[in-house]
């Protein structure tokens, strides 16, 4: 499959549960939901990619709680490079964060510089909502 397939799909789903829509995407949430936890290396470009093609707040939360989160989550040691240099470069990217919620699912270290990038405070409850 391709990754532009892939990228597509994902978005197509995100946007339908976003709105509440029916989701004939499934597929792609499943194959990159792999692909991520298989081999977070390749996915991250394409996480990355949809959070740039997200055109509305709804269908960025999403994403955010879905798989920036759950990648963050589960390979935020191995990624929080590439992240810190992607928020810096890109304010799109750094709002996407801002909307991640799974902080007492992420190492210490990781939110940590993770509260640096969104300028959230380190004393902040990273379980309440914002």
């Amino acid at each position: 499959m391709s990754h532009e397939r892939l990228v597509a799909g994902y978005l197509a789903h995100a946007e339908a549960v976003a709105r509440d829509q029916q989701d004939q995407h499934f597929w792609a949430y499943l194959d990159l939901h792999r692909l991520a936890q298989q081999k977070p290396q390749a996915a991250w470009p394409l996480v990355v990619e949809v959070v740039k093609r997200v055109t509305d707040e709804e269908t960025l939360g999403y994403v955010s709680a879905d798989i920036l989160e759950d990648l963050l989550c589960e390979n935020g040691p191995a990624l929080i490079d590439r992240v810190e240099a992607q928020a810096g470069a890109d304010e799109h990217f750094r709002q996407a964060l801002s909307s991640v919620r799974g902080w007492n699912r992420m190492p210490p270290d990781v939110r940590a510089r993770l509260d640096v990038l969104i300028g959230r405070p380190a004393d902040t409850d990273k379980r309440g909502a914002g």
